[in-house]
């Protein structure tokens, strides 16, 4: 039997993003490779290893009109990594862990295979898309059900799928899900719109309820419950609507909500109603603490930041504290200056436009555009989109260039 290539890369994107979930990391913790959340040098190498093979294997499946945007993203990404290669290894950093370093940047290569088989129709998008809300929202029940069992018993049962300390809060163990969490309900909408038959619909529509009732109760993360209860209001709102203007009051106002509530004033205002509120305003003077830290050292090189920061310089001396992971844009902003900025700028425009494009001629794929995108924009204020959700950008990327694509080509069939 004749393996074709397009079903081995299938195949590495598969492994790779289960290798981030639930599904290897349980079997799998007993080995040194999968023994923690951190990813290490072993299991980055695979990694690495994996999605090269992955973007050889599709070279064959590359369509121009397609790809050519996202080839352009990835170079200017990659003006900001190499400047922060050659700034590790001129102060001495070995080549392995400069490697570790950027790896989290490296994650955007994903998007070559993947829009090379979505064009040349070797991989359903569609498919993906369910693929990875199956596989995230089982990952998201097992760490609901591990939060639940270690806030009744103590006992961690499966410490490699928490990434992140997060202690505990109104007695339950936090623990963050996956960095595909993100894509969860922009896909689960679009493809609710695309099935035809109502239990897959059903499904889907669990999925969304999956994502919001984590983040309500087991993340508790005040910020992301409401960002991700705004996208569901707003597809509701912008499906009954094809005025571009109201689209663009729409992100005027989300946007201004997002910054509002991150805002020290807002959090008093609401820590005054409930002494329960307290507990979120230390997380905010941290916060604050670490815009002023991380501001100082950054004004040191502005345009090109001050390169790549080991985990142990991320944290911000003080009483206050802070880390700078969770100073969202300004975590990329500190450490690859300048081009990082303008590469989210450039891809998150991009979604916008094509959304507005796609508005009057596929709803559907307009909304998919759009959710995603402000989605990454309003996590980014509480969180470095590589920082937290690097896995989730490649397919970010690809199903935006996806949908330009199959919409111009379906117009030029017609």
């Amino acid at each position: 039997m004749k393996i074709k290539y397009s079903s081995i890369t299938k195949f590495l994107i598969c492994i790779l993003v289960l290798m981030h979930l639930c599904f290897f990391l349980i079997p799998l913790s007993g080995t040194t490779m999968f023994s923690t959340s951190y990813i290490t040098k072993p299991r980055m190498f695979l990694f690495l290893a994996i999605v090269s093979l992955a973007v050889i294997l599709s070279i064959m499946y590359t369509h121009p009109d397609a790809n050519e945007f996202i080839k352009y993203e990835i170079i200017f990404l990659g003006i900001s990594v190499v400047r922060a290669i050659v700034g590790a290894l001129q102060s001495g950093t070995a080549w392995d862990d400069v490697v570790g370093l950027i790896w989290p940047y490296l994650y955007l290569i994903i998007a070559i295979p993947l829009i090379n088989l979505f064009s040349a129709h070797r991989w359903e998008p569609q498919k993906v898309a369910k693929f990875l809300v199956i596989t995230t929202s089982v990952d998201t029940l097992v760490k609901a059900f591990m939060s639940f069992y270690e806030s009744k018993t103590g006992v961690l049962l499966w410490p490699n799928l928490v990434y992140g300390e997060m202690g505990y809060r109104n007695g339950l163990y936090r623990i963050n899900p996956s960095a595909l969490s993100i894509l969860v309900i922009p896909l689960s909408f679009w493809l609710i719109s695309k099935s035809k038959r109502r239990k897959e619909k059903l499904f889907y529509i669990i999925a969304i309820l999956i994502d919001i009732l984590y983040a309500y109760i087991i993340w508790q993360a005040r910020s992301a419950l409401l960002y991700k209860t705004i996208i569901i209001v707003m597809i509701f709102f912008l499906q009954q609507t094809n005025d571009k203007k109201k689209v663009v009051i729409a992100f005027i106002l989300m946007i201004g909500a997002v910054v509002l509530i991150n805002t020290p004033v807002f959090n008093s205002f609401i820590d005054s109603f409930s002494a329960n509120n307290k507990m979120y305003r230390g997380s905010s003077l941290a916060r604050m603490n670490a815009y002023a830290y991380y501001g100082a050292m950054y004004l040191k090189s502005p345009f090109w930041g001050v390169g790549c920061l080991a985990t142990s310089e991320r944290y911000a001396p003080g009483v206050k504290g802070g880390m700078l992971e969770d100073t969202g844009f300004f975590y990329g902003l500190v450490q690859l200056g300048i081009p990082i900025v303008l590469f989210y700028i450039i891809i998150f425009t991009r979604g916008i436009y094509i959304s507005i494009k796609l508005r009057r001629k596929n709803i559907a794929d307009s909304l998919l555009c759009l959710s995603m995108t402000l989605l990454f924009i309003m996590f980014g204020v509480n969180m470095d989109p590589f920082y937290a959700f690097a896995l989730a950008l490649p397919f970010y990327v690809s199903f935006v260039e996806y949908v330009r694509w199959n919409n111009v080509n379906e117009t030029r069939s017609d």
